[in-house]
């Protein structure tokens, strides 16, 4: 069976070599977190949202809008083309304090069209945990959940599509822009009760724009 497989180290290790390109390339200069977070929070780009859906008492319902603008490390922002031209990105946004976060794992082709290129995008992993204020005294804990074990810790969930169709990125209006690689699209992602912390169904639905610096990498050919 061929896979198409990639250096992992060489990447980070080359990712984090790299790490001054957040506070020297050129835009919106990121807004530092709170000075008690101790997080090193830099703005790039965000992830925002709602999230909608039934708590853990099935009966509670709540519609939570979110907007995550900041990265801690050069591994929250990593774009890799590999040697098809695929583009594979691994996008972590955070919220102001650094514990709430979105995490997507997809990857983008473009590809011929009947009336040219088609840019689309592929959903593979998502990571969620968002710690929602509500009262002086209430937090709402919403996260992914893809195995059993401690509820507070939220773990990648499988977004891509299968037979069953129960849990997928769908993506719209995906535009990468040619010069500055900046990468924008509306999503929908639906999480199934076993894959998040109520148990209930839950959407989210969105928007992303990003733009990470490029770290090419060579395919190679595994039997």
């Amino acid at each position: 069976m061929n896979k198409k497989y990639f250096s992992l180290g060489l990447v980070l290790a080359i990712i984090f070599a790299s790490a001054s390109l957040i506070g020297c390339r050129k835009g919106e200069k990121g807004d530092p977190g709170p000075s008690s977070s101790g997080n090193n929070l830099a703005k790039e780009g965000f992830i925002s949202g709602t999230m909608e859906g039934y708590k853990s008492d099935d009966v509670t319902y709540f519609n939570l809008p979110f907007k995550y603008e900041y990265i801690k490390s050069p591994s929250d922002n990593i774009l890799t083309i590999d040697s098809n031209g695929d583009r594979n990105y691994s996008i972590t946004r955070y919220d102001s304090t650094g514990n709430s976060f979105i995490k997507f794992e997809f990857y983008i082709q473009t590809y011929a069209g009947q009336n040219g290129p088609v840019t689309a995008a592929y959903g593979e992993y998502a990571t969620v945990q968002s710690f929602i204020k509500e009262s002086n005294t209430a937090t709402f804990y919403f996260g992914t959940m893809s195995t059993e074990g401690d509820p507070f810790v939220a773990t990648p969930v499988s977004i891509q599509n299968d037979f069953t169709n129960v849990t997928e990125l769908l993506f719209t209006n995906v535009v990468v822009n040619p010069t500055t690689g900046k990468v924008t699209f509306d999503y929908s992602l639906s999480l199934i009760g076993n894959d998040n912390s109520t148990g209930n169904t839950v959407t989210l639905t969105g928007s992303l724009s990003v733009n990470p610096p490029t770290f090419v990498y060579r395919t190679t050919t595994a039997e």
